[in-house]
């Protein structure tokens, strides 16, 4: 396959797609881009990270709906300061994110794929991410090694109520369950709710 000029290979067959540009937009990229910058959402980053570096994970990660690469990059280098180099590799439907987190960092092995189609082999990942992304238990199942981990953020109640506000007629509230996935053990759940 080749790679883009800007770090990533396109591993999404036409079959997979839904529509003639999957995912994200250039200015939902940008905007996404500009927003986690600003460190809004540094608490999840660093709360995902300690949990995986506390369990002894170093790799092979998988970081499933990765967008412009902000939270794998941030693994990255939050696990190269305490010396572990792990081998990094993110997923994203969309092309224009891949665009811009191919060249945020070009050891990270970045591929335009589908959540439920991975393009790895069975159980190749020590650990996988996905944070406010889909949940594709089959594939992650497939792809995950026993035991292995899985780390994630999802919305609480509230997440975003402002933005949905301004922009729909009816907003509506995130519905948070119970963190339980059948078949998956819960080792760890922390609540972040920054003000």
């Amino acid at each position: 396959f080749d790679i883009a000029r800007q770090g990533y290979v396109n591993l999404l067959t036409v079959q997979q797609k839904h529509s003639l540009n999957p995912g994200d937009t250039r200015e939902q990229v940008l905007s996404r881009r500009a927003f986690l910058e600003e460190g809004h959402y540094a608490p999840i980053a660093r709360t995902l990270i300690d949990t995986a570096r506390e369990l002894g994970i170093t790799g092979p990660i998988l970081d499933v709906g990765c967008g412009e690469g902000w939270y794998t990059d941030n693994i990255r280098s939050y696990l190269l300061k305490y010396g572990i180099n792990a081998n990094i590799a993110a997923v994203d439907i969309s092309k224009e994110a891949l665009k811009y987190a191919g060249k945020r960092c070009k050891e990270i092995e970045w591929a335009v794929a589908s959540a439920y189609n991975l393009p790895l082999a069975d159980k190749s990942c020590d650990i996988i991410t996905s944070f406010f992304a889909p949940f594709a238990k089959d594939e992650f199942n497939r792809v995950i090694k026993d035991g292995g981990i899985f780390i994630t953020a999802i919305p609480l109640e509230n997440h975003l109520l402002g933005l949905k506000q301004a922009v729909y007629e009816k907003p509506y509230k995130n519905c948070v369950d119970d963190f339980t996935i059948e078949g998956w053990e819960l080792i760890s759940k922390e609540v972040i709710d920054e003000k």
